[in-house]
């Protein structure tokens, strides 16, 4: 304590102060250090957890957004080949259709073009066997419409079945796109309902951060005003202090003879008011007993 760089006149006043009372000061001093070391500690300690924990809320959501972003690539890359193959098939059925109807005309063109030639042999050879041949003819004539109508109703079913099915495949690749529609407009109001959640909650924590910044600010000067109180008392009772030593000296040097003897007999009424006022004095303003022994060199 009594090294450290005071001015004149506290150092002066420090210097007059009892050997027992530095060493409280001295000892208050170091643990007020300790106190306020301790202090920074938990400071600089709640500072890095705080830090840490903000790292692991931004590691967090980091995460939460990747898996996010790889569950709708993810589901639009479904959605990419579930159409692929949609169109796939509609183009396969459409490809088949045609080729079926190619079949259909050609084999009417056939038909055609056998029913005219047996139409020019009948009308050749009408002569001769015209009732067998009209008999036979109608015969083979309604075999062959029959055919004819079995082969259309058959080909007019397989088409109904290729449009049933291309309008299944269209009705399924509609469902599919709505459903994947709506699965994507509810990710997306789930996902603004997380960022809203997640808003509210970093509003709260800053809330909290800066009512908690601001119970400490308040104690930091709370602190400050008793330390600066404190310190005005002790300087005072160090100016005090400093004034009851010149009063106790001036005493001294008035209740003593120039001599280094006592005074004569008659003074002592004097001497003993002095003597009482000085451990008046003493006991008041320093809180010490008075020892008479003090006075004497």
């Amino acid at each position: 304590m009594a090294s450290l760089c005071l001015a004149p006149t506290v150092r002066a006043a420090y210097q007059q102060v009892p050997a027992h009372d530095q060493r409280i000061l001295n000892r208050m001093a170091h643990k007020r250090s300790e106190r306020a070391l301790a202090k920074e500690n938990a400071w600089l300690a709640r500072k890095y957890w705080e830090n840490e924990r903000y790292e692991r809320e931004l590691f967090k959501c980091a995460q939460m957004e990747e898996y996010k972003r790889a569950i709708r690539d993810k589901q639009f890359q479904d959605y990419l080949l579930t159409k692929a193959r949609l169109n796939e098939i509609a183009q396969r059925d459409l490809s088949e259709l045609h080729r079926l109807r190619e079949a259909l005309q050609q084999k009417d063109r056939s038909t055609k073009r056998r029913l005219d030639a047996l139409r020019v042999e009948r009308g050749i050879a009408a002569c001769q066997r015209r009732c067998d041949e009209l008999r036979r003819a109608e015969a083979v004539t309604v075999q062959q419409e029959e055919q004819q109508i079995d082969e259309k109703m058959r080909k007019q079913e397989i088409c109904t079945r290729l449009s049933e099915r291309l309008e299944r495949a269209e009705q399924i690749r509609a469902n599919m796109l709505d459903s994947y529609l709506r699965r994507l407009r509810y990710d997306n109001y789930m996902e603004e309902l997380v960022h809203e959640e997640h808003w509210r909650e970093a509003q709260q924590l800053e809330r909290q951060r800066l009512e908690q910044l601001e119970e400490h600010i308040k104690l930091k000067c709370e602190q400050s005003q008793r330390f600066i109180e404190t310190r005005q008392r002790r300087q005072e009772a160090i100016a005090k202090t400093a004034k009851i030593s010149a009063s106790l000296r001036e005493l001294v040097r008035n209740s003593v003879t120039p001599e280094g003897g006592a005074a004569p007999v008659g003074t002592d009424v004097g001497d003993a008011v002095s003597l009482a006022n000085t451990a008046t004095l003493s006991k008041v303003l320093l809180d010490r007993p008075y020892s008479k022994l003090s006075l004497h060199p």
